[in-house]
């Protein structure tokens, strides 16, 4: 349900759909899904592709 939605947003609202996959990120990992670790990698992946974009990241930590 996340993915679609950042996927939706990162055009428009890139720091939103960085927010979304950094949550999915983090639940991946503290949650030790190992099943997930794959895609997790591929959230990060995204994150640091929508870096680029992101002009002001206010109050959140940069990638």
């Amino acid at each position: 349900m996340l993915s679609p939605a950042a996927d939706f947003l990162e055009e428009k609202y890139p720091l939103a759909a960085t927010l979304i996959r950094r949550a999915m990120i983090d639940f991946t990992l503290s949650g030790t899904k190992a099943t997930r670790y794959k895609h997790a990698a591929r959230h990060l992946g995204e994150c640091a592709c929508l870096a680029s974009k992101i002009e002001d990241y206010g109050a959140f930590p940069d990638h």
